[in-house]
């Protein structure tokens, strides 16, 4: 579902303003960096807002099954998972510039599902593909594959050493996007 929604908000975000060739935004005094980071800053709170709208899913549904989730470990994962996601709204608004919103979307959700699978999310050398850092976080926080079977005992994806480089390297991403969409996000380019 998160692909999905991650996909729906990046793709979709610029989608009004581009119909109307940017037109409303050329008649606004406040300045084009202000409503990118705006833009930016809505995608989040958007992410964040279904985010926690899932764990209140996933924690009713498991209490309904009888099964015993852990608040703290769910809560940690619902704000990882909008943490190491945030990057991609900016980067789906650099898409959307020059795409369609369908065509976007469908990359977005494509190299999402591809990379968040056991080959990517499951190697050692995910650190090159930063869409597989969510999945590979999870399998370490909720103590699942990727692929939604639980992990083996001695499982190397138990190691929690890789959370603070999976968002260190996420939030850097998310700064070097924002910056570079801002640069793009001038009267000149739209």
């Amino acid at each position: 579902m998160l692909p999905i929604e991650v996909a729906l908000i990046s793709s979709y975000i610029l989608e009004n303003d581009k119909k109307q060739h940017y037109f409303n935004l050329k008649l606004t005094p406040i300045s084009y960096i202000k409503i990118c980071l705006a833009k930016i800053i809505t995608g989040c709170c958007y992410l964040l807002v279904t985010n926690i709208i899932m764990m209140f899913l996933v924690l009713g549904v498991g209490s309904l099954f009888g099964k015993q989730l852990m608040l703290g470990r769910v809560l940690q994962a619902t704000i990882l998972l909008t943490v190491c996601f945030a990057w991609q709204i900016p980067l789906g608004m650099l898409l959307e510039l020059k795409l369609p919103a369908i065509l976007t979307l469908i990359i977005m959700f494509i190299v999402n599902i591809f990379f968040a699978s056991q080959t990517f999310a499951g190697s050692r050398t995910l650190w090159i593909i930063p869409f597989a850092i969510p999945a590979r976080l999870m399998a370490t926080i909720l103590g699942v594959n990727p692929n939604g079977v639980l992990l083996a005992k001695n499982s190397y994806l138990h190691a929690k050493t890789v959370i603070l480089p999976g968002v260190l390297l996420t939030v850097t991403l998310f700064g070097v996007l924002v910056v570079v969409l801002g640069h793009y996000f001038k009267e000149d380019n739209l």
